[in-house]
């Protein structure tokens, strides 16, 4: 999968440079602050929702229901 994930961003990148040729660089530290603060509320939310619905533990989660 991780050979897929790389082949995948791959194809993302070269994408993205034929498509946008006047685009700025989107290495790995030039995005925006603000996403970070996002994103990690966002897990935060999820997390505090988790607690405070008292979600037990041994609900199947996505993987186990695929078995």
């Amino acid at each position: 999968m991780g050979l897929v994930a790389y082949v995948f961003l791959a194809i993302v990148d070269w994408a993205t440079d034929v498509l946008w040729t006047d685009t700025d660089s989107y290495g790995w530290f030039a995005g925006e602050p603000w996403w970070i603060l996002l994103m990690g509320g966002a897990g935060l939310t999820i997390g505090i929702i988790r607690r405070v619905l008292r979600v037990q533990p041994d609900i199947p989660g996505l993987f186990d229901v695929w078995r």
